[in-house]
């Protein structure tokens, strides 16, 4: 993060900290989503270090202040209910990522962001997978292949992990050599 950045979000934090010592509880918006990205980066770098618990703490922390401020169908919301399904997938608990995919899923529909469309299709995919409802699992990795454009190098990465997916599925269905 930028060190400008980095000093205004301290300080914003500061100032909202010192702000309820005193019992006054302004309303900031934008405060809140600066501190939920911030939250977001943590679980990320939390995930990364396997620390499956803790990063699903901050990302239930995001969830919380996106919902409080811009509702539950909004792209922010569902992006920040993304990262909360996938520490619960993390923790071998797919019923409930698999819930919370699915509704972030209609929400980027709307939308019309079909990069998070196909990630939302792959995820859902893995927990599919992992429930053993291999034939789920199948039709989305295929939506989400056919959502993506292999010219884009960002996209070309998910398509990549669309496939690995594939595999992945063939793999559980002990169908080793369309694996």
């Amino acid at each position: 993060m930028h060190p400008i950045r980095t000093s205004v979000l301290a300080l914003s934090i500061t100032v909202l900290a010192c702000l309820k010592l005193f019992g006054q509880t302004p309303e900031v918006p934008w405060a809140d989503t600066m501190l939920a990205k911030r939250l977001i980066d943590e679980s990320r770098q939390l995930n990364r270090a396997g620390d499956h618990h803790s990063a699903l703490e901050k990302a239930r922390e995001a969830y919380s202040i996106y919902t409080h401020w811009y509702g539950g169908q909004h792209p922010s919301t569902a992006k920040a209910r993304m990262y909360v399904a996938r520490e619960y997938r993390n923790l071998d608990q797919e019923q409930t990522a698999l819930a919370l995919f699915g509704q972030s899923l209609p929400i980027f529909e709307t939308a019309a962001d079909t990069f998070r469309m196909a990630i939302c299709h792959l995820s859902i995919a893995l927990c599919l997978r992992d429930l053993y409802r291999c034939t789920e699992a199948h039709q989305h990795l295929q939506t989400g292949i056919e959502l993506l454009r292999p010219d884009s190098l960002q996209q070309a990465t998910v398509i990549a992990d669309l496939y690995v997916g594939v595999g992945s599925v063939f793999n559980t269905e002990k169908n080793y050599r369309a694996a």
